[in-house]
């Protein structure tokens, strides 16, 4: 538990950091030392609207906290896919979401438990990977 409480301090300090100097990072560099359990992230889906037709530019982002930790876009088949190699695997669950950035579709987001695959460990610090497959049905505004 202080592990956790430790990393979260560090996150936010580091979040403020970045914040105010204008330097964009992903999570998992800054903050996941070689010589601490790490794993696979992906989440992959389809983000469509209420007529189940695809819906492309719509950012995605695996959050903690409320934190970004990866963030991608759903292509023009309304296709995402988010993929960090390298992630801390301190995390007992994540919050994925949904943003329409244009302003035309209301957000959505899901929290998953973080269920990591002991059967692709390898190493001593790679616990192994996670993956979740979600879909979003986007509502207008």
């Amino acid at each position: 538990m202080k592990a956790r409480l430790l990393w979260d301090k560090i996150l936010r300090m580091g979040i403020k950091l970045c914040m105010l100097t204008g330097v964009a990072f992903t999570f998992a560099a800054c903050y996941a030392p070689a010589h601490e359990p790490n794993m696979e992230f992906e989440a992959i889906g389809d983000i469509t609207n209420e007529e189940n037709e695809p819906i492309e530019s719509i950012e995605v982002a695996a959050k903690y906290r409320g934190y970004p930790l990866v963030t991608g876009y759903s292509n023009e088949d309304g296709a995402y896919r988010i993929h960090e190699g390298y992630f801390p695997a301190f995390f007992d669950s994540l919050d994925i979401v949904a943003r329409d950035t244009s302003g035309i579709y209301e957000p959505d987001s899901v929290r998953v438990k973080v269920e990591i695959d002991p059967t692709t460990k390898r190493g001593k610090w790679f616990v192994g990977t996670f993956s979740v497959q979600h879909d979003f049905q986007l509502k207008k505004k």
